[in-house]
């Protein structure tokens, strides 16, 4: 959270818009399937997920790939 909150601060001083841990809406063929919580979304166009970890895994990818159904 301590890297979270520094860099919504950076982008915030650099005139971005940031939503910090928003509730994104899955649908699947047109029905709710769930939620997600982004880490990030800067100016209501990109997603930031954040991980501190050695190394990224397919479950990364794929969570981060499943954020592109957005209502």
């Amino acid at each position: 959270m301590v890297y979270e909150n520094a860099l919504v601060i950076a982008a915030r001083r650099s005139g971005l818009t940031v939503d910090q841990q928003k509730p994104i809406h899955i649908f699947y063929e047109d029905s709710f399937v769930g939620n997600y919580i982004a880490d990030l979304i800067i100016d209501d166009c990109v997603i930031v997920e954040l991980k501190s970890v050695r190394q990224l895994i397919p479950e990364h990818e794929a969570q981060l790939l499943s954020y592109f159904v957005i209502d």
